[in-house]
């Protein structure tokens, strides 16, 4: 109805793909593109559409940065999004390291004020400005219009989260609940895949509902003496034979070790 009212919308934007199955492929725009063909225009005028130069990188970027404008992502998509944007960056900028330990008393304030790290500017997270993380963050807060705490969130729970939870999840009760979604992707991989299941065979998707079937507490205090057990029969083996069980488990459970070695059990002091 704009296009036939003659409004100016902004142009479609595609590239040249000498090489691919069509002289050019659509960057953003297919909703545009699409109206203009449901309203009889079979020609674009040179300011309806824009060729620009680019490669399928940063193609894909062009792609993100239109749906996050025009589309209202759940929160699953958002992560996603921001995942894929960091994927992207990685790509051209190399890989997204921590600029320094922000656990460590290196932290000093300048004359100016200004939080230091190793004599380093520091940002309101404690990373290093022109660090490559904190390059990322800077970009997807310009770009995304996302604060860098957020973004930082969105590409821990990415990371954490199993492809079977992660497509279980679509269309779930979870799909728009951030809290949820990083909550459950703090079990463990073994315990997300069980999750997975659950909520695609047993509770239509309702997260809740598996989560309760998964999670129940135990009738009785067995759950601990199974641990406890465990753990008395290995602190028994002689160190030789200790060695030896701990390469069995690694090999049986590489998946859940690896994750309590990522969430360390906390100590009260």
């Amino acid at each position: 109805k704009s296009i036939q009212a003659g409004r100016d919308l902004p142009p479609i934007k595609i590239r040249s793909t000498p090489n691919g199955s069509a002289k050019y492929t659509l960057v953003s725009g297919a909703h545009r593109l699409e109206a203009y063909k449901i309203a009889g225009i079979v020609e674009l005028a040179p300011d309806q559409f824009k060729i620009i130069k680019t490669d399928k990188d940063q193609a894909r970027e062009e792609e993100i940065e239109e749906n996050l404008f025009r589309n209202n992502l759940t929160a699953l998509e958002w992560i996603d999004t921001v995942s894929e944007y960091r994927r992207l960056f990685e790509i051209k900028c190399g890989e997204v390291t921590q600029g320094g330990d922000r656990r460590s008393d290196e932290f000093s304030s300048g004359r100016d004020g200004r939080l230091k790290l190793h004599g380093q500017e520091v940002n309101l997270l404690g990373l290093i400005e022109d660090s490559q993380e904190g390059n990322f963050y800077s970009s997807v807060t310009e770009r995304l219009g996302l604060s860098s705490r957020t973004s930082r969130r969105m590409c821990m729970i990415a990371k954490r989260l199993t492809p079977e939870l992660h497509d279980a999840l679509i269309n779930s009760t979870a799909e728009d609940n951030q809290s949820a979604i990083e909550r459950l992707s703090k079990a463990s991989p073994a315990d997300q895949k069980k999750l997975a299941k659950l909520i695609d065979e047993r509770t239509s998707g309702n997260v809740e509902a598996a989560e309760k079937i998964l999670f129940a507490a135990p009738k009785s205090n067995d759950r601990q003496k199974r641990i406890n057990a465990v753990f008395n029969n290995i602190g028994a083996l002689k160190p030789k034979d200790r060695r030896e069980a701990f390469q069995k488990l690694f090999q049986t459970y590489e998946a859940d070790i690896q994750w309590a070695l990522d969430n360390p059990l906390e100590v009260s002091k």
